[in-house]
């Protein structure tokens, strides 16, 4: 756990999953592999919002050797968006 950077979340609504998931792939380091865990609470309402633009978007910012695992909380989960994200990164 002492990999764990904290400083990605803010308060203030809104649920930006394309600048999230940059962000965290950008704080991947090494050529070592790597697991990137998303947790959202809503649909993404900041930002792009299409699921196959996120998931574009995330393909292009992540390294080689990361796998994702992709969870939501809520009513407002884009259920579409969280299965693509685990299926392109081979996480659940």
């Amino acid at each position: 756990m002492s990999r764990v950077r904290r400083g990605m979340c803010s308060r203030g609504g809104g649920t930006n999953s394309a600048d999230s998931l940059s962000t965290a792939f950008d704080r991947v380091a090494g050529d070592r592999p790597s697991t990137v865990i998303f947790l959202t609470g809503g649909l993404p309402t900041v930002g792009v919002q299409h699921p196959s633009a996120i998931v574009d978007i995330a393909e292009g910012a992540a390294p080689e050797r990361v796998q994702l695992f992709a969870f939501g909380v809520g009513y407002d989960v884009d259920t579409v968006l969280l299965d693509a994200l685990a299926t392109r990164f081979v996480g659940s």
